[in-house]
């Protein structure tokens, strides 16, 4: 009981880092340590979402405004007694040629994420949502308005296009 009462003694605070506009659709309570969290969380120190989120066998971040980075890090693993990491590169970024100037959590659950990458000002490109799965070998985006632009320092050897109409 002394133990609570001294618990109590510490009044309510608030953090200084606190929910943004990133996080779109996302009702209370917020996940923690979901794989795509740092896709919704920022500092002080860095654009929001350009940490990287590993929904696995890739990672992605928001490309400062170009769009969705996609990096395929097992390629750059470095492996030592004391350390393993993957190096974050970009291997393919998805973005329009006008930029992206928000993005924000569209959707989520265990396995799903959706994020919605808005263009904004005169002559918009639209936006687009990216539809990230934990596990999936691929990257699935649909667009709203707007063309797509991808670039990659690699070949594209293909691109799928399903159009709806």
């Amino acid at each position: 009981r002394a133990r609570l009462a001294r618990l109590a003694a510490f009044g309510p605070s608030t953090h200084p880092m606190q929910p943004g506009p990133e996080w779109g659709n996302t009702s209370l309570p917020y996940p923690t340590n979901a794989w795509w969290i740092n896709l919704a969380v920022s500092d002080p120190y860095t654009t929001p979402g350009s940490m990287p989120s590993a929904p696995l066998p890739y990672a992605v971040r928001n490309a400062n405004g170009r769009g969705l980075e996609v990096s395929y890090g097992p390629t750059r693993r470095s492996v030592t007694e004391k350390f393993q990491g993957d190096y974050f590169a970009s291997d393919l970024v998805i973005g329009a040629g006008s930029g992206f100037h928000t993005h924000a959590m569209a959707a989520h659950d265990d396995l799903t994420a959706a994020v919605t990458f808005s263009a904004g000002g005169a002559g918009s490109a639209g936006n687009f949502v990216a539809r990230l799965a934990r596990g999936a070998p691929w990257v699935v985006t649909e667009w709203k308005g707007g063309s797509p632009v991808i670039t990659s320092d690699h070949s594209i050897v293909s691109v799928d296009v399903l159009d709806d109409g």
